[in-house]
């Protein structure tokens, strides 16, 4: 079982969603570190990754409550972008 599971059970909206903040900017400085060290642009695994915690977000970062590495608009496009190419993949054209 994912430990974060655990946690959402026993924690509230609020406390879920200060948790998600922090995996969010985690991840985002891992990525930037990377990307950095390896001189290299960032990879699809990563923006969907990073896109599909900032989608879980996406309010916080609508209204600016959230400190971001990247820009927030540039994150819910990484989530829809993915989200749509995998619809597609599966079939799902509607």
């Amino acid at each position: 079982m994912n430990i974060f599971r655990i946690i959402a059970f026993l924690l509230s909206d609020k406390e879920i969603q200060f948790v998600k903040t922090i995996q969010l900017l985690n991840l985002q400085l891992r990525v930037q570190k990377a990307m950095y060290k390896e001189m290299r642009k960032i990879r699809p695994e990563e923006r969907r990754a990073i896109g599909k915690l900032a989608f879980d977000l996406r309010r916080l970062l609508r209204l600016g409550t959230i400190e971001t590495i990247f820009k927030p608009e540039t994150l819910i496009r990484w989530f829809e972008q993915f989200s749509t190419s995998a619809s597609i993949l599966h079939g799902n054209t509607s």
